[in-house]
């Protein structure tokens, strides 16, 4: 999330504004626009506040892909954003009712751990 966020400001004022009124402010109050907008720390946020964030990742990813000319950074930003709602469902199941199923998930899971990684080696993840 905070990679998100500090590749969005390093666009243009404008699309910035677009980017909180199209997308954060979907799902964000006023206070955690404000907390994005100000470069605040998201250590204030609890696990609440963060939810709606992975759960529209994909909307996140969709306003990148339309509004910017793909570069290497934006396509690897991109490939993660797409994976995390995936990858919270499978962390939020509590029951199983198929276990067949659940392995398959399982699978997919491990996979999207895989290409999270891949996605996020020359990004997010090169410097912690």
């Amino acid at each position: 999330m905070d990679y998100t966020r500090q590749f969005m400001l390093k666009q243009l004022v404008p699309l910035g504004k677009d980017f909180t009124a199209k997308v954060l402010r979907l799902f964000w109050s006023n206070y955690h626009v404000y907390c994005w907008n100000n470069k605040l720390k998201f250590s204030e946020f609890k696990g609440n506040n963060l939810f709606p964030f992975v759960l529209n990742s994909l909307a996140v990813s969709q306003f990148i892909q339309q509004k910017l000319i793909p570069t290497n950074e934006m396509k690897a930003l991109v490939a993660a954003l797409e994976l995390l709602e995936p990858m919270l469902k499978f962390m939020t199941i509590t029951y199983i009712d198929n276990e067949e199923t659940y392995r398959d998930e399982l699978k997919s899971f491990e996979k999207n751990v895989n290409s999270l990684f891949k996605a996020g080696k020359p990004t997010f993840l090169a410097n912690g």
